[in-house]
């Protein structure tokens, strides 16, 4: 087997799910994970749960009210996040494990912008924060394993 064969594979995950995938006659649970979240996202495939994201009509302005969402001010980590300004507080329409799982991607994503942002203006390299997010997400090098040679700062929350 060749590389080419299975990135010429249409179920093959890379970027946008193109539309004849979407609406083809393939089964939800033999699209991979991000092509099924594409076709979903795009309006293509029927999401799961009981929740419209309708909002309203724009002939009853009046009544149009977003309620199939929570803003990151409501969720309990967001607020001590470091990366809250880069992510925004990740999906707002997700909830319990999906929601989780989208947090902690958004993190490692941008927790690299964070220290580079951190250390362009401070010359120095975060490697420790100390303060009240959860604990798998203080230590964000891994320090545990060594420390860069470079120095660092340890920021404290206030």
């Amino acid at each position: 087997m060749k590389l080419t064969d299975i990135t010429d594979d249409p179920l093959f995950e890379r970027g946008k799910a193109p539309r004849s995938l979407c609406i083809s006659r393939i089964p939800d649970d033999k699209l991979g994970a991000s092509q099924l979240a594409s076709c979903k996202s795009q309006g293509l495939r029927a999401r799961d749960g009981d929740k419209s994201h309708l909002i309203g009509h724009i002939s009853d302005f009046e009544n149009i009210k977003l309620n199939t969402s929570t803003h990151w001010s409501h969720r309990k980590d967001c607020p001590n996040c470091p990366v809250l300004q880069i992510c925004q507080g990740s999906c707002m329409f997700l909830e319990g494990d999906m929601w989780d799982l989208a947090c902690n991607n958004a993190y490692s994503d941008n927790i690299p912008f964070f220290m580079a942002g951190w250390e362009l203006l401070t010359g120095t390299i975060p490697y420790f924060i100390d303060g009240p997010q959860a604990d798998d997400r203080k230590d964000i090098i891994g320090a545990v394993h060594g420390i860069p040679k470079k120095k660092t700062f340890t920021i404290h929350a206030i």
